[in-house]
């Protein structure tokens, strides 16, 4: 009985203190005032178009979205088409082509540059004669 009225008394304190905390407890109340936003600006036409597309784009299933891309690629392509063949654009021989493969064109070595150079300088007898005697026209 006593152990009984022992536990029972601590349970009482202990939900009395609970009490007493949480009525201590206290709330902040935070007030943002609200402020009406400024003069809106106008929108471009990149960001008129953008929300347009938005717009449809939302109201559409995804499987019509799908549809009308495919649609719109399928035009571009035509047109891309119609445009090349107007375009008077020379055609590159295989072998100028990029990544074509080997590149048997010989690559110079820098005797042979040096080579080109030192015939360069032959050729103009002023350059010769600056190359020798230093510069100075005596």
């Amino acid at each position: 009985m006593k152990t009984f009225l022992l536990i029972s008394l601590l349970l009482l304190l202990a939900t009395f203190e609970c009490v007493k905390k949480q009525e201590k407890t206290v709330h902040k109340v935070v007030y943002i005032e609200k402020v009406a936003p400024a003069v809106p600006k106008p929108l471009s036409q990149y960001e008129q178009c953008k929300r347009e597309c938005r717009i449809q784009r939302d109201a559409q299933s995804n499987a019509e979205r799908v549809e009308q891309l495919k649609k719109e690629i399928d035009e571009a392509e035509a047109l891309l088409a119609e445009h090349n063949k107007h375009v008077d654009a020379p055609e590159i021989p295989e072998e100028r082509q990029e990544g074509s493969g080997d590149n048997t064109a010989k690559q110079a070595s820098r005797f042979d540059h040096l080579k080109r150079a030192a015939s360069r300088i032959v050729d103009s007898g002023s350059e010769l004669k600056n190359a020798i005697t230093g510069g100075g026209d005596n």
